[in-house]
């Protein structure tokens, strides 16, 4: 080799290596913007996600905190209020410039509408009313099937409920009724001239040993006037029935004693 070529090949090998590191010091500077835009990603997107997570645990401890009379108008509440949480965090992501989340979030939101809706609908068409809603979804989980022909099922199995619902509440109304009854049954006296009632002793507060043990000395008859016995052992007063005559020392309009 002459010595030109030696000094050509010298020259060459460092301008090679200045464009290997031109090369290398660009994709470090693409990589180096590339990781600081993630980083910058992840660290919007914990924040976002750790707002959410508060604002859903402040939302959560508001409805515990409330209460209401009937069970509609809570699922209600916690349907709009699961609106207004999501409209919120798109608020949020166009506050950011971050338009592929909130459209996401709006998405949902039309959704869960058009779903409450969906459900409104049914349990007006319904007989069984939001008896069939709560059937209906109890089973969109859980079946494959087309939709009509679970809102058939959950409206028949609805249907049923409510009539089971219906049968034990007039069951449960018999027996109050019968219990009610049973503590004034008509009893016959010991001399069967006559009926009277006897209280049951369960619902009598107050009842003490001397209402078994009978009348005292100082009792007086409100049948006769005399003291001893009550009406209903009074002998004047069987004996007036049985004759027809009104007893002497009383009215039999007076008010029973027992």
């Amino acid at each position: 080799m002459s010595l030109n070529e030696q000094s050509s090949s010298a020259q060459e090998v460092p301008v090679s290596l200045k464009l290997v590191g031109d090369t290398i010091k660009a994709a470090l500077g693409d990589f180096k913007g590339y990781l600081d835009t993630s980083l910058a990603s992840f660290k919007k997107d914990s924040e976002r996600k750790q707002q959410t997570t508060s604002e859903q645990v402040q939302q959560l401890k508001r409805a515990s905190e409330l209460s209401f009379r009937f069970k509609g108008n809570k699922t209600q509440y916690d349907f709009n209020a699961g609106i207004v949480e999501k409209l919120g965090r798109a608020e949020n992501c166009l506050k950011e410039d971050d338009g592929g989340s909130a459209k996401s979030l709006v998405t949902e939101v039309i959704a869960d509408v058009k779903k409450r809706n969906k459900l409104i609908r049914l349990a007006d068409k319904s007989d069984a009313g939001w008896t069939a809603v709560d059937e209906y979804l109890s089973d969109e989980l859980a079946s494959n099937s087309e939709d009509d022909k679970r809102i058939r099922q959950a409206q028949a199995r609805a249907v049923r409920k409510k009539r089971l619902q219906k049968s034990s509440q007039l069951a449960n109304k018999r027996q109050r009724q019968n219990a009610t009854l049973e503590q004034f049954s008509p009893s016959t006296s010991g001399t069967g001239l006559f009926r009277s009632f006897q209280p049951n002793r369960r619902f009598m507060p107050g009842a003490t040993s001397a209402w078994s043990a009978g009348p005292k000395p100082t009792d007086l008859c409100f049948a006769c006037g005399k003291p001893g016995h009550w009406r209903r052992n009074c002998g004047q007063q069987r004996q007036a029935m049985v004759g027809g005559k009104e007893p002497a020392g009383g009215s039999t309009t007076q008010p029973r004693q027992w």
